[in-house]
């Protein structure tokens, strides 16, 4: 592997801390009070890159901890291949080469999802073409491709892979895509645990208005015949204790326990106005755009937006949540400016009472 020192994915690591308070059965969709955050600047961590890799684009970005040990994963479609850091060194330790053609090959498409099962077992979901399950060597053990009639063609294709995902007695706990927000069904799911040997639905978790308080108007607008939206995304993270679940539009960050959602705590910024599902919704329009005889399909691109929060990450020992948070109105650039926000989880003992007691007592 080549690198080049003057390409490095910078990883920036904060304290945070934020104010909460204990929550009653009668407000537990409430946060009743509002504190700062408070932001130490802890320094950069760098990640040398190999020089093939495209650093504007790395493809499903996130740790992992295998066997008691952290890693940082991500894909890089310019050199077809997924890339493993040593998140403590931090230093490249492995290079996984996809195939493009044969036995082995993994179909090409605009998007790509994986997770490490173990060192030597990757499950890999390309959107519209299928799942596969690989080892170290990118060499295919078992694929579901979405062809025939057999049940991946169908409702297991929207099963997709997030950082919650896991596989565990052959079964995985993946995320229940977002598209399905819309259709008409008395209750809308957001997770899904698929059956990999049998092809099967096992069971389905997490609904809508769980983590929607506006959920029925939402999908009132997702239904409409008139206007095509993309469904808003919900972010899902896990620990070794909750799963947590926040969306673009709250400031607030859910915790969920077998499948129940047991507190909610406040992680926003003060004094920003985040845009309400209407509005959101509406910056996620697709319009058919028409030339003459020819026309197109577009997602609408606003020059203007509020703000709204975009991806979470978690650190591999479960400490720190980190949320994206979009300001409003995009700068004259390519990218829309984005912030961070961290969430100190477990510093300390006193530390983590303070800051969430709602979460964690």
């Amino acid at each position: 592997m080549r690198y080049n020192p003057i390409k490095t994915l910078l990883a920036i690591l904060f304290l945070s801390s934020c104010g909460g308070t204990e929550k009653s059965e009668k407000t537990d969709n409430t946060i009743a009070e509002r504190k700062p955050l408070e932001i130490i600047d802890k320094g950069l961590k760098t990640f040398t890159l190999d020089d093939e890799i495209n650093f504007e684009r790395l493809i499903d970005l996130k740790f992992n901890t295998i066997e008691g040990v952290d890693y940082l994963t991500f894909f890089d479609r310019a050199s077809y291949s997924i890339y493993m850091y040593d998140y403590k060194q931090p230093k490249p330790i492995r290079r996984i080469q996809l195939e493009k053609v044969g036995p082995n090959r993994i179909h090409e498409f605009f998007n790509f999802q994986f997770f490490f099962h173990a060192m030597d077992s990757i499950l890999i979901r390309v959107p519209m073409m299928g799942h596969y399950l690989i080892n170290g060597k990118a060499e295919v053990i078992d694929k579901k491709e979405a062809k025939g009639s057999g049940v991946f063609q169908n409702e297991i294709r929207k099963a997709s892979f997030d950082d919650a995902s896991y596989y565990e007695n052959g079964k995985i706990n993946t995320l229940w895509t977002s598209a399905n927000q819309g259709e008409n069904q008395e209750q809308t799911y957001l997770r899904a645990i698929i059956d990999w040997k049998n092809d099967s639905i096992v069971s389905k978790s997490i609904s809508a208005n769980q983590v929607f308080s506006d959920y029925p108007k939402i999908k009132e607008m997702l239904n409409r015949k008139d206007k095509t939206f993309i469904p808003i995304k919900v972010h899902f993270l896990r620990s070794s204790e909750f799963l947590f679940a926040s969306t673009p539009i709250s400031d607030s960050i859910f915790l969920f326990k077998d499948n129940q959602r047991v507190k909610s705590i406040y992680a926003g910024k003060p004094n920003c106005n985040i845009a309400d599902y209407e509005t959101f919704l509406k910056l996620r329009e697709i319009k058919n755009i028409r030339s003459g005889s020819s026309g197109s399909v577009s997602k609408v691109q606003e020059p203007i937006h509020p703000p709204y929060y975009g991806d979470n990450s978690i650190s591999p020992d479960g400490k720190y949540i980190y949320r994206v948070l979009s300001h409003g109105t995009k700068p004259l650039t390519r990218y829309t400016r984005c912030h961070w926000r961290n969430i100190n989880c477990r510093k300390h003992r006193n530390e983590r009472d303070k800051l969430f007691r709602t979460a964690y007592r």
